[in-house]
């Protein structure tokens, strides 16, 4: 989720300087959050396992 808000800083950040610079925080943004997701989900059911 750091990553994720990180992405998005940089993309505002650096939109003046770096050609494409919000398409590729947006899209950086999106795959961390995808990943940050399936982690989540991944921790959750190993915890459900060890639950019961």
């Amino acid at each position: 989720m750091i990553l994720s808000s990180a992405a998005l800083a940089f993309g505002l950040g650096f939109k003046a300087i770096v050609p494409y610079a919000m398409l590729i925080g947006i899209g950086l943004h999106m795959i961390f959050l995808l990943c940050a997701a399936y982690s989540l989900g991944k921790y959750r059911a190993s915890a459900s396992k060890l639950n019961t």
